[in-house]
């Protein structure tokens, strides 16, 4: 059952048989912290086996004040790119923990095509995916993801600055078999201690060469379960124009707990559980 509670709700469980596992979602709008829930009484003797809350937030993004962060003298140029340097990948130590959706990291895996993810998994490949993607890769932040190629010119910097993480991405250009190196692009992303984002555009080109693995940037954010995204751009009717920024900030955030029921047929009277948040 969906519920949207201010401050405190009522919830009533209908009779279930033994054995039987079922899950509530509580979604609250809460710019700050996360909601707290917990159940308080029960009005039956009804055996439940254990109580698990999990949360976490979904984001949404807002233009913001261009401001780009020139680390290109002060930042720690990738060089050596685990896998190869054309869909390789780089891990970085952040300098802090944060949380993006469900995962709390002090490490972000930089990859060659446009994008970072925290977690364990990489795109073995450039071909980039609109967001949602079916592919299963570990939370997933692309500020412009699509097949580039760094080993070809430009350069991939990063720099932790206390309270924050930047990555640049500058004068990159396509993966291209026509040997044409001219259109690249500058882009950037900041990740806060607070979990949330920047991302920052100084100079996009379409590439020219009229390959498919090219055609489509894709912008946005997927948490690692896929159960929640922001999908801010796929292709380049909704790709930022260059100077521009957005901010993606934690907002909404969807908590649930699950219920096991176990060791008796309940009654056929409702369970009832208050909560509180």
């Amino acid at each position: 059952t969906g519920l949207s509670l201010a401050d405190s709700g009522h919830l009533s469980l209908p009779p279930y048989t033994a054995n039987m596992e079922c899950m509530w979602t509580l979604t609250c709008s809460d710019m700050v912290s996360i909601p707290q829930v917990t159940f308080s009484e029960f009005s039956t003797e009804a055996n439940f086996d254990f109580v698990e809350f999990h949360s976490m937030p979904n984001y949404a993004a807002l233009p913001a004040t261009y401001s780009w962060i020139d680390i290109s003298t002060t930042g720690t140029l990738i060089e050596e790119w685990e896998g190869n340097s054309d869909d390789g990948y780089f891990v970085a130590e952040l300098g802090f923990s944060v949380a993006v959706y469900d995962v709390v990291e002090s490490t972000v895996t930089i990859g060659t095509n446009g994008y970072v993810t925290f977690g364990t998994e990489h795109f073995a490949w450039g071909n980039n995916q609109e967001i949602p993607f079916v592919s299963y890769v570990d939370g997933v932040v692309a500020p412009f993801w699509i097949d580039l190629n760094p080993s070809l010119g430009g350069e991939v910097r990063y720099q932790a600055m206390g309270d924050s993480f930047v990555v640049s991405y500058l004068s990159v250009p396509y993966f291209t078999d026509s040997g044409n190196l001219e259109n690249t692009n500058t882009f950037q992303l900041i990740i806060n201690i607070d979990g949330s984002l920047v991302m920052q555009w100084q100079s996009l080109m379409p590439d020219t060469t009229d390959q498919d693995h090219t055609a489509n940037p894709s912008i946005g954010i997927e948490s690692g379960s896929g159960d929640l995204y922001l999908n801010i751009a796929y292709g380049w009717d909704d790709v930022p124009e260059d100077l521009t920024a957005m901010e993606l900030t934690p907002t909404d955030y969807s908590s649930s707990w699950d219920v096991r029921l176990t060791g008796q047929t309940l009654p056929t009277t409702p369970v009832d559980a208050t909560s509180s948040v």
